[in-house]
C-alpha cells in the first residue's frame, strides 16, 4: 500500500509506505533487519509523486514485531530513473503496442522483438545509489506483545 503521510498543508513532510513479510509464513515472518533495495525505486517515486521530503517503509509483522525504515529523497536518484522509465516506455512499451495493434504478432513474439534485453542503459548506477540510499536509511524496531491472534 502507500500514500498516507503529511497532508497538503505540511510542507516538506513524508509519505508512509506499509508492508507486511509473510514468508516462510504470515506466522513465522520477520520485520526486515535492512530496507530491501528493490523498494527504492517505488519509495523514491512516492516522494517524487507526492511532493515529500522523506518516505517510511513500515515493515509489520502479526506475531514478531516491526520495523521501521525512514529515506530521504533524492532527487538525482529520482533522474536517473525517470530517464530509464522514459527510454523504456517510448523504446520498448509504445512499439510494442504498436506491433500489436498492427496484428499478425502475438504476444511472444513481439516481447521478444521490443523487451529491454540487458542493456537497460544506467541499470547498474541506478542498483548502486539505491543501495546507498538503502543502507543509509534510518531503522527504528519494534517488539509487539504477543497476545494471540
Amino acid at each position: 500500500g502507500g500514500g498516507g503521510g503529511g497532508g497538503a498543508s505540511s510542507p516538506g513532510g513524508g509519505v508512509l509506505e506499509v508492508k507486511c513479510p509473510s514468508k516462510p509464513s504470515p506466522y513465522t515472518a520477520m520485520p526486515y533487519t535492512t530496507l530491501p533495495l528493490y523498494y527504492m525505486p517505488q519509495m523514491q517515486g512516492l516522494m517524487h509523486i507526492f511532493d515529500r521530503e522523506f518516505c517510511d517503509l513500515y515493515a509489520w509483522t502479526s506475531v514478531n514485531g516491526s520495523a521501521l525504515f525512514r529515506v530521504p529523497r533524492d532527487r538525482e536518484y529520482w533522474a536517473m530513473l525517470e530517464e530509464d522509465l522514459r527510454r523504456f516506455w517510448f523504446e520498448h512499451v509504445v512499439p510494442a503496442r504498436r506491433a500489436r495493434a498492427g496484428g499478425g504478432a502475438d504476444a511472444r513474439a513481439i516481447a521478444s522483438e521490443f523487451g529491454p534485453g540487458d542493456n537497460s542503459s544506467n541499470a547498474k548506477d541506478i542498483k548502486a545509489r539505491g543501495r546507498q540510499l538503502a543502507k543509509a536509511a534510518v531503522e527504528m524496531r519494534f517488539i509487539q506483545e504477543h497476545r494471540g491472534l
